[in-house]
């Protein structure tokens, strides 16, 4: 159910991002242009008129995960900013190709001008209605860094559910211990703005110590138990700027999953510990504090099943494996963290 939701966020933030973004900065603009009035691309500055007048700057970039972006799409955006801004004409400055690293779409930058619609080379241009003719080759700029170090910390909650052996005082006595504060930590490397990998660790601590009464030996004394629920591993990053500010993050991770639990009543001593595989999943948002420092809200769920594990009771051990998935120690939880990011370029 929590992996379903986050997959959900995801799709949510994909669906909002097809279209790419638009950016203008105009010094100077004219009457807009007829939706029907021709825009001609120049690819080339040595083919511009010296006569053109510049009124700004137009760019179409990829906005994170862009659907529509295609080349011929992206020219006709192009067009039609320049005949909002009154002008006749673009000279592409800058045109990026998409990569399998990099972003999936064309994106373009260019000069919006406006040309004497009587000079001998508009008219034979406008009448040609000229489409891209060569490449410029470009590497698209990053906007956010290479590399950053996170560190968190929040609540956790168990998702598991309790065993029916469970009965009484030691079943409202182990609710306790299914909720607790966690911490994670990570490093993060980007191949690009969108793309990356990270190294992971997190932790669920819980600990509990009550007054109880045994009713088989009639021993009274405080029940004492510390737990400890460890993640580490590699993890497949997505992340997406919203603007300046605000990015928010995807990631999904497999790793070791590991479980210690220690308790002690009067002069009994017991320990359970194991290991098995997990899975992590997490959806974040970030908002940028200072040039290399972030704050920012991240919900996390993992996944893993303890099927083996190893009983420790007063130094008697024993191996103990579940008969089935059901009967194993369920690792599930959901967790929600707020945490500091340093970037580094």
């Amino acid at each position: 159910m929590k992996l379903h939701l986050l997959a959900v966020l995801a799709a949510a933030s994909v669906l909002t991002s097809c279209a790419p973004k638009i950016g203008t900065a105009l010094m100077k603009t004219y009457p807009a242009l007829d939706a029907e009035e021709p825009v001609t691309l120049i690819m080339s500055t040595k083919e511009v008129p010296h006569y053109a007048e510049a009124l700004g700057e137009v760019s179409i970039w990829d906005a994170g995960y862009a659907m529509y972006c295609d080349s011929a799409t992206v020219a006709e955006l192009l067009k039609q900013e320049a005949r909002k801004a009154g002008g006749n004409a673009v000279i592409v400055t800058e045109y990026v190709k998409p990569s399998i690293l990099g972003s999936s779409c064309h994106q373009m930058k260019g000069i919006v001008v406006r040309v004497n619609q009587n000079s001998t080379y508009v008219r034979k241009e406008l009448e040609k209605l000229s489409q891209i003719e060569e490449t410029h080759f470009g590497k698209p700029e990053r906007k956010l860094p290479r590399m950053n170090i996170y560190a968190g910390g929040g609540y956790g909650w168990r998702s598991a559910k309790l065993s029916p052996d469970l009965t009484g005082y030691m079943r409202s006595f182990t609710k306790g211990l299914m909720h607790a504060p966690v911490w994670d930590a990570s490093f993060n490397y980007y191949f690009n703005d969108r793309l990356g990998v990270g190294l992971v660790y997190s932790a669920y601590g819980v600990g509990k110590r009550e007054q109880a009464y045994n009713t088989e030996t009639l021993e009274e004394g405080y029940l004492k138990i510390n737990g400890m629920i460890t993640f580490a591993g590699p993890a497949f990053l997505m992340r997406n700027y919203v603007n300046n500010k605000w990015t928010y993050e995807l990631g999904l991770g497999i790793g070791y999953l590991g479980y210690v639990s220690k308790g002690s009543f009067t002069d009994n001593y017991f320990k359970k510990a194991g290991s098995t595989s997990g899975m992590q999943a997490s959806a974040g948002i970030e908002y940028k504090l200072a040039k290399d420092w972030g704050i920012g809200l991240n919900i996390s769920v993992f996944s893993g099943i303890l099927k083996g594990w190893t009983e420790e009771s007063n130094g008697v051990k024993t191996t103990v494996k579940a008969e089935s998935s059901d009967k194993g120690e369920g690792l599930e939880q959901i967790r929600m963290l707020l945490g500091v990011r340093y970037h580094i370029k």
